[in-house]
């Protein structure tokens, strides 16, 4: 029995008999694991714990020390799952533990699983394990059931606020009827009643629990003092309360019902139900049956073969024997014979006992014809082409991919294959049989049958018996066709081969020529020119290989002084084992990697030379011409595919970038990268060849990643035409500068490296050097830009700029630098920290506040702690919120976006924008837009703008106004707000110094 006939076992007891005796064969570990595994399986179906346990046990001794294959998980798991039963708690934990170990990191979620089991078993709180399982990636029907667990314990907890969001979740993944039923009571604990009535209003009709919904709407009409709808609704409902099955139902609505009427003071109503709440009775538990577990005996076997079909019509039992004695008849006929001959003989042998008018058999693509036509014991066969059986029914059959049978009046295609015009008076009847995509059997009856259904059975076999000739051919066409390939490829003159049954072994020319033996030499002679040690391993090898044919293995070995690496592999033919042994001396590859080795120069992944091979061969580059191309590509998906699939998918690219630089040096550089070196630095040269390899890759499909394409992005230094540096560490920082610029770059792949760029690269590092610096140290300041009302000359905001005092640069690039080098976060979170200590330090010295604008780029806006962050530094510093206005460059048009902008609203952050659509679609409180009136059309565009912001509550401040010039013009325009360089900056000691002057002044 083979391990396939074990897994198709079913559940009953018996199997697992069979299952032992599988065991005790001679099989591999795979096979052992498996029939482990479904041993377990059946048992614990059967409910046979304590032999779950003490099977698996046992036979977890004998190959834990193996390495697991797939099965080992699935053992654990039913383990558990007896020890769970016995209450085991020892055990549980042992296996929980030793199944996690084995299980794939994509499967980890099994484990929580098994958890959660084992905790609701042991009566302990579950709860931890279910909120982990709520963040795994689960499939989408068990993460629907952890869902509904939690909204449960949220039930039974009464956390009817937690409960409702689970059950949001829930409604948008499946619209259950019985999420409503919830929804409504959790409305209804929550003290919505209106909610309740809406939505028991919308779902009442359709519901298949109207007991339940009438039931909270009439209390929650009752609550809500609409007594006269209460009562409508309970006269309307009252036979259904009454006739459901649900007694907690019953007894709520009861209750209500009452509560209802004795507001009414109807005494009448009240003491009826006051009588059917009294005549509800618990109705008693139902004794649970005792699970009886069967003793499984694992000697005795019991074979039993049963059936539940019955065929009763004699002419069922006529036409299968028909069928039989056709099928010895075709299997003894000589597969040697023509295959239209083989036609012709079973035609003649079917037609003895069926009157069929003739048959036509379509077979494409196997022999020089490809239609064959039965009729009166002769055989006609010719080549047609495909257009000849166009709206026939052997088209409609190979379309459908179907059998068609029927009277030709009733068919869709009426077109005969035979005539080629409809079919004619005489064919009452046709059987279609599809065989393959390039096979249909059609046989044309002249008479009709009152159960063609019986005649569909007989025709169906006739064609199953001529299938299997066919694939019977195609299978020897196959073999013969191997059988002459197998002795060209024994008898080539390039590769040592070696034959070798149990008792002899042949060698052909090559392999005689490498050991310089006899081409009889047998195996054990060849044995001792192999050391000790690797001839015990080659003869356990071969061993296997007699034993368990069909199996490859790779063997490497010394021969006398020759270096060899062997492929085995086993077949066995007619009874017997033949091991086909392929020999590859490898005698100088050895010796060559032994110096490699030592200096580990090349990248196993990818079989290029590494980073370290190009620094010994740098010189040799340097010495001449070169251009060195470092290529990155994007791996940004790695969190989608896996590191697994996405190492696969870059060897693959470096591959396809070694085929395409086949004349230069290809390297592996790094992770995601390789360098290209070319032996020219002419630029138009290197910018062709560039351009051809981005043509082929930017269109190159992998076969990794099928619906991902490789984005690639290239630094280029052309040397010694941009630097005659010589050190290897600055080659490579100029390289990556030039990479890091072409992945910033829509419009290119590649940038060639300027030595204004590296200026630039050590400049705005040594800028992020000293913010580091000024962050950890504080030692960063802000001042104030004055925002005017130009109307009445006043101050009408002040808007928060932060600097390094140390460093003589504008506040705008150091912002550009930070965002560059993902600081910007972290500089503005500092900026707000900064902000809500002046007003702290503000209100201290005067008892007064004012609002402040803040800057803060959309980066650090849909940051995802940028909330708690502001929120939890307003109230570190005990700031009111509507002291401070946020202005951000944001765009919200994703959810995400939008939500946050509600969220601060709502905490009372007032938010300014600088994007004319955010500003319409959300409650922000100004636009601010750079002044930029070159023309007649911007000056229009801004006074319209400024009267419809105005219009509608919004204030419209134009930045970077510089020149009096402009000033002017804006308040001619009717604009009030501005902002620039015409007004200075202040710094925070002078606004509390203006603060607390108007104080003084105020007093007198």
């Amino acid at each position: 029995m083979k391990l396939s006939d074990i897994l198709k076992l079913n559940n009953e007891i018996e199997s697992l008999n069979i299952i032992q005796d599988f065991l005790n064969q001679t099989i591999t570990q795979n096979e052992y694991e498996a029939a482990i595994a479904h041993y377990l399986k059946i048992a614990s179906a059967n409910k046979l714990d304590d032999l779950v346990l003490s099977e698996g046990s046992k036979h977890l001794g004998k190959i834990e020390k193996h390495e697991p294959t797939k099965y080992r998980e699935r053992i654990y798991k039913y383990l558990i799952r007896a020890a769970i039963n016995k209450k085991d708690k020892e055990k549980v934990l042992e296996y929980l533990n030793k199944r996690k170990k084995v299980l794939p990191i994509l499967k980890q979620y099994l484990i929580l699983l098994d958890e959660l089991n084992f905790k609701k078993a042991f009566n302990e709180d579950y709860f931890d394990v279910l909120k982990k399982l709520s963040i795994e990636i689960l499939p989408q029907e068990i993460k629907n059931d952890i869902q509904e667990q939690i909204l449960n314990y949220y039930l039974e907890n009464n956390m009817y606020e937690d409960a409702l969001k689970v059950l949001n979740e829930l409604k948008e993944q499946n619209l259950k009827q019985e999420y409503d039923n919830i929804l409504l009571k959790i409305k209804y604990e929550l003290g919505k009643y209106d909610d309740v009535i809406e939505l028991g209003n919308s779902i009442l009709d359709n519901s298949d629990n109207k007991a339940f919904i009438a039931s909270y709407m009439i209390s929650s009409l009752t609550k809500q003092n609409l007594l006269r709808k209460a009562s409508i609704l309970e006269a309307e409902y009252e036979t259904i309360i009454d006739e459901t099955d649900d007694e907690e139902i019953k007894r709520f609505a009861y209750q209500e019902i009452i509560k209802l009427y004795q507001l009414m003071n109807n005494n009448f109503s009240t003491e009826i139900y006051e009588k059917k709440l009294k005549k509800i009775i618990k109705k008693p538990k139902k004794e649970e049956k005792q699970n009886i577990q069967p003793i499984v005996k694992e000697i005795v076997k019991i074979n039993e073969v049963s059936t539940t079909k019955l065929i009763s019509n004699a002419k069922y039992l006529e036409h299968f024997e028909w069928i039989r004695e056709w099928l010895i008849k075709s299997h003894k006929l000589d597969s040697k014979l023509a295959f239209r001959e083989y036609l012709r003989e079973i035609f003649i042998l079917i037609n003895e006992k069926i009157n069929f008018k003739e048959v036509v058999l379509y077979l494409d693509d196997m022999f020089e014809s490809n239609f064959f036509n039965y009729k009166k014991t002769r055989l006609y066969d010719k080549k047609i082409i495909k257009q000849y059986i166009d709206d026939s029914v052997i088209f409609e059959v190979l379309n459908k991919k179907d059998h068609i049978f029927g009277n030709p009046s009733i068919l869709l295609n009426k077109k005969d294959v035979l005539t080629q015009k409809n079919y004619e008076d005489d064919v009452k009847y046709v059987y279609a049989f599809y065989i393959n995509d390039n096979a249909a059997l059609v046989f044309y009856l002249d008479n009709e049958f009152d159960d063609p259904g019986i005649y569909y059975e007989l025709l169906s076999g006739i064609t199953s018996i001529i299938s299997t000739r066919i694939f019977d051919e195609e299978n020897n066409k196959r073999l013969k066709k191997e059988a002459n390939n197998f002795n060209d490829i024994i008898n080539n003159r390039i590769m040592p081969i070696r034959l070798m049954t149990e008792y002899r072994s042949s060698y052909n020319e090559q392999a005689v020529n490498l050991f310089k033996i006899d081409a009889k030499y047998h195996f054990e002679l060849f044995l001792r020119e192999i050391p000790l040690d690797e001839a015990d391993i080659y003869k356990e090898t071969i061993k296997r290989l007699f034993n368990y044919p069909n199996e490859v293995k790779k063997m490497e070995y010394t021969f006398q002084d020759l270096n060899i690496q062997e492929y085995l592999f086993a077949v066995k033919v007619n009874g017997e084992v033949t091991i086909v042994s392929f020999f590859i001396d490898i005698t100088s590859k050895i010796n060559k990697e032994k110096s490699l080795t030592y200096n580990a120069t090349m990248d196993i992944e990818t079989g290029l030379p590494n980073k370290h091979s190009l620094n010994l061969e740098m010189e040799k580059c340097l010495g001449d011409k070169a251009t060195f191309i470092l290529l990155e590509l994007d791996e940004s998906f790695r969190t989608i595919y896996g590191n697994e699939r996405i190492n696969k998918f870059f060897v693959e690219f470096a591959r396809a970038t070694k085929k395409h630089f086949k004349e230069y040096k290809v390297y592996r550089y790094d992770f995601n990268q390789v360098i290209v070196v070319l032996n020219f630095n002419d630029i138009r040269s290197v910018n062709k060849e560039l351009a051809d390899y981005f043509q082929v890759i930017n269109h190159l499909k992998s076969q990794i990643l099928k619906y991902e394409k490789y984005r690639v992005k290239a630094g280029v230094l052309r040397y010694p035409v941009v630097t005659i540096e010589k050190s290897i560490d600055k080659l490579y920082r100029y390289l990556d500068v030039a990479l890091d610029k072409a992945k910033k770059s829509k419009e290119h792949d590649y940038v060639h490296f300027i030595y204004a760029d590296y200026e630039k690269e050590v400049f705005e590092q040594e800028i992020i050097d000293y913010l580091n610096t000024a962050i950890e140290n504080k030692q960063l300041s802000i001042r104030f830009k004055q925002i005017i009302d130009i109307q009445q000359n006043l101050v009408w905001n002040y808007e928060s700029d932060i600097y390094l005092p140390t460093v003589n640069i504008d506040s705008k690039y150091l912002k550009t630098i930070a965002k560059k080098r993902n600081k910007i976060v972290q500089l503005e979170q500092f900026h707000i920290e900064a902000v809500c200590s002046f007003l702290k330090k503000l209100e201290d010295e005067t008892g007064h506040l004012i609002k402040l604008i803040i800057p803060v780029s959309k980066e650090t806006f849909l940051d995802l702690g940028f909330q708690g962050f502001i929120i939890g530094t307003l109230k570190k510093y005990k700031i009111p919120a509507e002291f401070i206005r946020i202005l951000c460059d944001l765009e919200t048009n994703d959810q995400t976006a939008a939500l946050k902008v509600q969220e601060m609203i709502k905490f009372g952050i007032s938010l300014d924008s600088t994007n004319v659509e955010t500003i319409l679609s959300n409650d922000f409180n100004a636009l601010h837009l750079n002044f930029n009136a070159t023309n007649n059309k911007w000056k229009s565009y801004y006074k319209g703008l400024n009267t419809f912001l105005t219009s509608n509550g919004i204030a419209f401040v134009l930045r970077n106004v510089n020149l009096k010039e402009e000033k002017e013009l804006i308040k001619s325009l009717g604009i009030k707000f501005i902002e620039g360089d015409l007004y200075q900056k202040i710094n925070p000691s002078e606004i509390i110094t203006k603060i607390k002057e108007r104080l003084v002044w105020t007093k007198y």
